[in-house]
């Protein structure tokens, strides 16, 4: 049982339950984002796996968005604010221009732009260090990182 003077120093308070309200940006966003799937349902996931297999392994949003922004450069396509905000809505984008988009992908040599790392019997190390720092030695001292 508590004191008195402790109910009288703390007393009870209600429990306050935080609903979080949307603002009206967001519902609308989500409406839009709706919109943009309810119109292009059948292609979103066609899209998706293309994707997937074009570059031979699962799209992450980060590689789409900067694919995207790629494209919309070079086919003077805006990429709105949605689009780089949620993965449904670029997917939702590529849909919508899915035309051009394929086009390039099938014109343009995308493995030659890839630059290949080399091999380790390529790489060639010179002026190497010795894994030893002689501590008397102040060149290796100021210059060793």
């Amino acid at each position: 049982m508590e004191p008195h003077y402790l109910k009288a120093l703390y007393p009870e308070q209600k429990k306050i339950k935080h609903h979080r309200t949307f603002k009206c940006q967001t519902t609308r966003d989500n409406e839009k984002i709706k919109k943009r799937i309810k119109i292009n349902k059948n292609r979103i996931n066609f899209i998706n796996e293309y994707l997937n297999k074009f570059f031979s392994t699962n799209v992450t949003t980060t590689i789409l968005i900067s694919f995207a922004k790629l494209l919309s450069s070079q086919l003077n396509l805006t990429l709105d604010r949605l689009a780089k905000r949620n993965r449904t809505s670029l997917l939702c984008w590529y849909s919508e221009n899915w035309n051009s988009i394929y086009y390039i992908l099938n014109t343009v040599d995308f493995p030659s732009f890839i630059r290949k790392i080399p091999k380790e019997e390529e790489i060639q190390v010179s002026n190497m260090q010795p894994s030893c720092i002689d501590p008397s030695d102040l060149s290796y001292l100021l210059n060793y990182h």
